[in-house]
Order: structure tokens, then sequence, then C-alpha cells
């Protein structure tokens, strides 16, 4: 038999004047859910930080226009500019002290990128790329990370037609966002000779 004590408890505590969930005991609140989504927000500010070097992902507020035309340093040759794989490397962006721009190529079109140093420079998330031709990386489809660690490779061979689809949507993109500058053309200087390296003012592809 209940005492009296229990009773009482029984016939004063409902679940919902303390605002027990009948059927788990628990329920979420508006203030639960605005700080789960802070939370997320706050996750993807920092992976974009990480993965991009920006917090919005690259976002541009500001829609600013992106200039194609090539910088300063281009002004005494006559583009486009010959680039072998060799020399093409001595743009990576990789010297702190080099004053050089920094390249990347694909589909042997060679692009200045050095306007996003943040994406492509020494410490940028995709400074894999510069200073040579990374085509067949650009065949991954997004959010496959493969295509960050694979080995960089200028051959497109085996790739299916989805994946040169990729590349070449790549390879608009750049068109769209940097300045061409070159093209890259087969070794064709001894390897000793690179630290002499200047690039070739001819525009002749031949």
């Amino acid at each position: 038999m209940q005492n009296a004590h229990e009773r009482i408890v029984e016939t004063t505590l409902d679940p919902d004047d303390v605002g027990i969930d009948k059927d788990n005991g628990e329920k979420f609140t508006a203030l639960d859910i605005m700080r789960m989504s802070a939370g997320l927000v706050l996750l993807a500010c920092v992976l974009g930080k990480v993965l991009t070097g920006s917090a919005l992902w690259g976002w541009n507020w500001h829609k600013e226009a992106v200039s194609l035309e090539p910088s300063a340093f281009w002004s005494d040759f006559e583009l486009p500019v010959e680039f072998t794989p060799l020399q093409l490397g001595e743009f990576s962006g990789d010297r702190a002290s080099s004053e050089k721009p920094i390249l990347l190529a694909i589909r042997s079109k060679v692009f200045d990128v050095s306007a996003r140093p943040s994406m492509y420079g020494s410490w940028g998330p995709y400074r894999k790329f510069t200073g040579k031709d990374c085509s067949r990386a650009f065949s991954y489809s997004w959010g496959d990370w493969n295509g960050l660690s694979a080995p960089c490779d200028a051959s497109l061979d085996g790739l299916s037609v989805e994946q040169l689809g990729r590349v070449d949507s790549w390879l608009e993109f750049f068109l769209r966002k940097y300045p061409m500058v070159g093209y890259v053309v087969p070794e064709r200087i001894p390897a000793g000779d690179a630290d002499n390296y200047t690039p070739s003012e001819s525009g002749d592809s031949s």
C-alpha cells in the first residue's frame, strides 16, 4: 500500500508541468537548435579556412571584377611565353625571396595565379599544383581527396570521357579567373642550365 507522501507526489507532478517528454524523457528547445546550427556554421568556417584559405570558402561578397591582364612582370616579354617543365618549376611560389609570379599549367596552358597567394602560395592548400602541369589531378570529382594526394602528371592517357570533361571544366575556370601567360613545351635545355634561366620572349610555338 502506498503511503500518503507517495500519493501526493504522483498527483502533483505531471510530466507536462516540468517539461519532460513522456516518450523519451527529454525534448529539444529552440535554443538547443540555434546552438547546434551555430556550431555547424563555425565548423564549416574552420574547414573552409583549412581547405581553401578562406573561412567563406573563397566567396567574394563584393564581387570584384577579375582582371585577366598579365602583371607588370610580363611587360618585357612577348606573350605567350614558352616554358619547359624545368623552367615552369622556377615559378612554384615556394621560394620566399623570389619575386617571380606563381604559375600553374593545365592542358599545357600556363596561368599566372599570383593574385591568390592564400590558395596557391607556399602555405596555400593548392600549392602542389604550382610550377608544373598537373592536368590529370583535375580529373577527379569534387570531394574526392585523391586528387590532392595523387602524383602530379600532365598525361591524360586512359581517362574516361567524364574525367576529361572535368579537366576541361577546370581549364574553363582558369581561363575565366586568371591571365594565361604561356604554354608548356617539351624540355629542351640541360638540367645544369636551370639556374641561369630567363623565360623565352618568343611567342612562337614552333
